[in-house]
């Protein structure tokens, strides 16, 4: 297989991820310009960096489980994406919905509960909906996650978080 059938096969997946960058990039030029700038470039460009590295590092594993995955007599009907069958389907649409619905609701929900509770609740229900059944995945793990970001946005770099009726 060349590396061109290869690239042929994960498109979709380097367009997704072409996108994220291409935005992270604009708004990491934006940041680059505002006043400031050596505090926002100190929050900014390490994740932005990272990011930049890791799509990198993405896009070659992508590629090279592509090429591996494919016989040496690959015919142009194997480039197609595998036929789910109808469960999978109807799984992997429930999931989809369940994503869409349930981050639609962390945005609204985030004035009004603030951040700390939307986000745990998010963070809780998300995991529980894509498959985790676990006291420790559902809820332990969103509660650390959530602390982190709280004490490192509002204790350690001093960032006002959405406030709402509850934190």
């Amino acid at each position: 297989m060349t590396w061109g059938q290869a690239l042929n096969k994960v498109k979709y997946e380097l367009l997704m991820l072409l996108a994220l960058v291409g935005y992270a990039t604009q708004y990491y030029l934006e940041v680059r310009g505002f006043s400031g700038r050596q505090i926002n470039l100190l929050l900014v460009e390490p994740v932005y960096w990272v990011l930049v590295v890791c799509s990198v590092l993405l896009v070659i594993q992508k590629i090279k489980a592509a090429k591996s995955s494919v016989r040496s007599e690959s015919t142009e009907s194997d480039l197609a994406p595998q036929a789910l069958n109808s469960d999978d389907r109807r799984r992997f649409y429930r999931q989809a919905a369940a994503f869409s619905v349930t981050t639609l609701l962390y945005v609204l929900a985030l004035s009004w509960f603030g951040f700390v509770t939307a986000s745990f609740l998010y963070l809780a229900i998300l995991t529980y909906l894509l498959g985790a059944r676990g006291v420790w995945l559902t809820l332990v793990l969103p509660a650390c996650v959530v602390g982190f970001l709280y004490v490192s946005m509002v204790v350690l770099l001093r960032f006002s978080l959405p406030q709402g009726i509850l934190i």
